[in-house]
């Protein structure tokens, strides 16, 4: 259970570090950089590590699959990323951290309706609290 506190950290700390250069460079730029050092890293990865793994995907993908795959990440990844660093750099960091925090919510609520996975009560407890503290936060 220590591994998702630590990506947490991480991924906490990326907006802030971000915040700190965006006054000198654009989003832009910062999105390219990124999504090098995650293609070159992916595929260090992948290839060094887990090479066994890839060829097994490769084997059973298709091109539906692989359709669908590319459109989500277009807009799970590019899209998303864009538009959270353009936006950044146009409010505080605390206030979009809070906001981007909904992903959780949101997918508990499309597992259970696309999924069909089975909600407990503490998920709907907690999406709840998400969602009051977002309004509080939003509109004190």
């Amino acid at each position: 259970m220590i591994i998702p506190f630590i990506i947490s950290i991480i991924w906490g700390l990326i907006p802030i570090i971000i915040k700190l250069y965006m006054h000198e460079l654009t989003s832009e730029f910062i999105f390219l950089c990124s999504s090098i050092v995650f293609f070159i890293g992916a595929f260090l990865y992948t290839f060094f590590f887990k090479y066994d793994e890839l060829i097994e995907g490769y084997k059973k993908a298709n091109i539906k699959v692989i359709i669908i795959l590319i459109i989500t990440f277009l807009f799970g990844s590019v899209l998303a990323n864009i538009l959270y660093l353009k936006y950044l750099k146009h409010t505080n960091s605390n206030i979009m951290l809070i906001i981007v925090g909904l992903a959780p919510a949101i997918t508990i609520i499309a597992a259970y309706f696309l999924l069909e996975e089975q909600l407990t009560y503490i998920q709907v407890l907690g999406t709840l609290i998400i969602l009051i503290g977002l309004v509080i936060i939003l509109y004190k």
